[in-house]
Parts: structure tokens; C-alpha cells; sequence
């Protein structure tokens, strides 16, 4: 998975346990960045939990990381808590979204809380899946989820690569594409 050098803020994510949003189009890159900082989180030597929602199972699998199918909102909050509270201390959610197509209910709108807090306690990173509103792209679920997140980062396209934007607190840019070997290389 490593190729190239780290952004120092993806390092600063892993190493001090942050939380990091990752939103963008389908096909953007979300879910290698999320691979690539689990398998750094496991060099690190911390215990990782990769949740994913269909159709985002992983592509490709990192040695030392559970993984778990979680099928509705429910299922990803009390998966997250319990995983929070002593089996991870490091987590992945891929997507964060998926469970819910537009604005969330006030139900899924709790549970997606519940869920974010999880994540924002234990240190991890969660993808979201954006869609443009009024000009904007967005995650849908954004105003609930921004508040629990240290990093806020849109992922799109450029080119034969990437980029991420890291918009809170920072707005530098980093480029990145898929090295040969299927991991990330940052430019």
C-alpha cells in the first residue's frame, strides 16, 4: 500500500487518533485513501476495525484489519459503539451515507450521530458518498456529521490521479494517484 510520501496530515490522523470525513463522487479515490490509512494504522501497531456498507466491500484486504458488513444504520451505531468502547481504536467506515439516500431521517439522523461520535472517539476515518445541492457537493448528512470530524476532505478527480482537499481546519491539496501495485502514491 506505500508508495510515495505521506501528507503529514493523513500521518497526524493516524498517529494522534483524530477523525477525518472524506466526501466525493463515486469512484474519487475515498476508499483507497481509507485502505491506505488503515494499513498504516495497523504499522502503527493499533487495532483496527474496517466497517463497510454494500456495495463497498474492500477490494483489497490489509492484514491485522477486522472487517465487518454492516447492512442498515442501526447495525453501523451499535457495530461503531461497541467496536469504540475496546475492540478498535482506530476506525473505518466505508460509506458513512450509503444506509440512506437523501437528507437522513430523524431516526437515522440519531443513529448517524451516535455513529460519527464513535468514530470522532476513537480515531478513524469515515467516507461519504457526496451529491451536488444548490451548485454545492456535499455529503448528504453533512450539517449532522461535520461537527464530530477534527478533518473535513473532498476527494475528486484530476487528471490521471486525485486530489484531496483538506477543507478544515486546513485547505491545502494533495495529489495522489493508484501505484501499480493497487496502493496509493502520493504526488
Amino acid at each position: 500500500m506505500n508508495s510515495g510520501r505521506v501528507p503529514w496530515v493523513l500521518s497526524s490522523v493516524v498517529e494522534q487518533r483524530l477523525s477525518l470525513l472524506l466526501y466525493g463522487p463515486p469512484g474519487s479515490g475515498k476508499s483507497l485513501i481509507a485502505l491506505y490509512m488503515g494499513s498504516k494504522a495497523v504499522e502503527k501497531g493499533l487495532s483496527v476495525c474496517h466497517f463497510y456498507t454494500p456495495p463497498n466491500k474492500p477490494r483489497a484486504v490489509v492484514e491485522g484489519v477486522i472487517y465487518r458488513e454492516v447492512l442498515d444504520i442501526a447495525g453501523l451505531a451499535s457495530n461503531l459503539l461497541s467496536a469504540s468502547l475496546g475492540l478498535c481504536s482506530f476506525l473505518i467506515v466505508d460509506t458513512i451515507n450509503e444506509l440512506y439516500r437523501l437528507e437522513p431521517s430523524m431516526e437515522s439522523a440519531s443513529m448517524l450521530a451516535m455513529a460519527a461520535s464513535a468514530v470522532r472517539s476513537s480515531g478513524g476515518v469515515a467516507t461519504g458518498v457526496a451529491s451536488a445541492r444548490d451548485g454545492d457537493e456535499s455529503t448528504p448528512g453533512y450539517s449532522i456529521l461535520e461537527p464530530y470530524f477534527h478533518f473535513i476532505g473532498r476527494v475528486y478527480r484530476l487528471g490521471g490521479g486525485f486530489a484531496l482537499e483538506l477543507q478544515k481546519p486546513y485547505r491545502k491539496i494533495f495529489y495522489l494517484r493508484r501505484s501499480a501495485r493497487g496502493g496509493v502514491e502520493w504526488l
